[in-house]
């Protein structure tokens, strides 16, 4: 199975920027216009291929999760620990964010979702460089990088259900 970086060609790297991945995806796509394939089935299929890569690439999370399960012993990617710590304090920021939801106070709103951006800003960081130690570290030490990469991304999920909830909340009460 090939992977979303393999599809469109770039490098199997956290830190690629939107303009290479829709630069990549576009000069793959225009390889696969139908008027250019014999089957249109074919150019369908394909099409299909590039666009979920392209999207897969798109969202760092998923594009830091492809890129695990890439580097990562398989077993990596069925682990659901949590950084140290990180439960209690999603717990409490769990519990100031449903107050601010019922209550429906749009300022304690906002204050929550720019919480949430800056911790997914943060996680981003810290996946992002997590990802470029790797090649410099030896094979041995790959699997115990590859878990705190997990946990790490663990964390980062837990964030973006937050920034959802809190996103669907505010498109309902507009």
């Amino acid at each position: 199975m090939c992977s979303a970086f393999q599809v469109l060609g770039l490098p199997e790297k956290f830190d690629l920027t939107e303009r290479q991945i829709e630069s990549a995806y576009m000069s793959r796509a225009s390889t696969t216009h139908p008027d250019l394939l014999d089957a249109t089935e074919d150019a369908e299929l394909l099409s299909a291929v590039l666009n979920k890569a392209r999207q897969c690439l798109l969202n760092p999370e998923s594009r830091a999760q492809e890129l695990l399960r890439i580097l990562a012993p398989p077993e990596t990617m069925s682990d659901t620990s949590l950084p140290e710590g990180f439960l209690m304090d999603i717990m409490d920021a769990r519990m100031g964010m449903e107050m601010a939801l019922s209550s429906e106070d749009v300022d304690e709103i906002e204050r929550w979702r720019v919480w949430a951006q800056t911790q997914r800003t943060g996680y981003m960081e810290q996946v992002g460089g997590m990802f470029e130690s790797l090649p410099s570290i030896g094979d041995a030490e790959i699997h115990k990088k590859a878990h705190e990469i997990k946990q790490t991304l663990n964390a980062w999920r837990y964030i973006e259900r937050m920034r959802n909830q809190l996103d669907e909340h505010m498109d309902i009460t507009q």
